[in-house]
């Protein structure tokens, strides 16, 4: 394990934050946050800080010693925890293995949500500010959210909510290049164009992606990255109420492959999670060039 590395093992262990951490050595969130990440070493007299304030030895920091307490192996008496994780990824297929991800990374985004105080961030200029993000995902989600502040004077999905401050969170930490961003990218595809949205499309006569990108008002990329993170995660068929939805070929030709179930064969279709969120709904069908009724 590098120095930084067992930093964040000795603050979690101890139940501490980084900003606990950073008051203490008098120094910035940021520079525990980049020390523990591998970014950059803390200073020597830093080290001896962390090795007083957590009670071990400058040989443990370094890893030069090994704790009982770093790992929790003997409770399910494995040896090797690498191997271990291996063999159940191996039996697991692809959809679980992706929820496991997701779920590690969203962990990894609410200890980072416990460092800072949500109250403190104003929802309008958070939302502005990611309106001059150049990341499509970041610019679409602050565009639909300015929409309903607009329209409804607030943001009162819980959700909605979450992904902007996750959002602006990570902009600000400077960690777009991080899982946890692309998990925060993930939920912004799901937030803003659930598989129902497709559905309501093509009843209203949308053939092509391109269409439902003007429909809604959303960039035709936008869209694109949305169809093919639908396809890496759950896979290129989907069942949803009395629909299939089939993008195995919508990538390369742009078209909409959507069909009433009771006018397939099809014996086995993946089912979805995904459930549209009705605000969304509202908000997106509100803005799009022919809305429904």
């Amino acid at each position: 394990m590098q120095i930084g590395e067992i930093i964040r093992f000795l603050r979690t262990y101890q139940k501490m934050s980084q900003s606990e951490v950073a008051e203490k050595l008098n120094v910035r969130v940021m520079n525990i946050s980049n020390w523990e990440r591998g970014i950059s070493q803390p200073p020597a007299e830093k080290i001896m800080e962390f090795s007083q304030l957590f009670q071990v030895s400058i040989d443990t920091l370094f890893g030069r010693t090994t704790l009982d307490s770093f790992t929790n192996q003997n409770i399910y008496d494995i040896r090797d925890l690498a191997l271990e994780l291996q063999t159940v990824m191996n039996d697991l297929n692809k959809e679980d293995i992706d929820k496991i991800f997701r779920y590690v990374y969203e962990l990894k985004i609410m200890n980072l949500r416990k460092q800072f105080n949500y109250d403190s961030f104003e929802i309008e200029s958070c939302v502005d500010k990611l309106l001059s993000h150049d990341n499509c995902e970041i610019y679409e989600l602050a565009k639909y959210l300015r929409r309903l502040l607009d329209e409804f004077g607030a943001i009162h999905g819980k959700r909605q909510k979450q992904l902007l401050f996750d959002s602006f969170l990570l902009v600000e930490l400077k960690q777009e290049d991080t899982p946890e961003f692309l998990n925060v990218q993930r939920g912004i595809y799901e937030e803003l164009l659930p598989l129902d949205l497709f559905i309501i499309a093509w009843r209203k006569g949308d053939t092509t992606l391109r269409e439902v990108a003007e429909r809604f008002n959303i960039s035709h990329d936008f869209v694109q990255n949305t169809v093919e993170h639908y396809i890496v995660s759950i896979g290129h068929t989907h069942s949803v109420n009395d629909y299939l939805v089939d993008f195995s070929e919508t990538l390369m030709t742009d078209t909409l492959s959507i069909q009433k179930k009771m006018d397939t064969e099809l014996t086995e279709i993946q089912n979805s999670p995904l459930q549209v969120n009705k605000l969304t709904e509202a908000a997106l069908l509100n803005r799009a060039i022919d809305p429904l009724a």
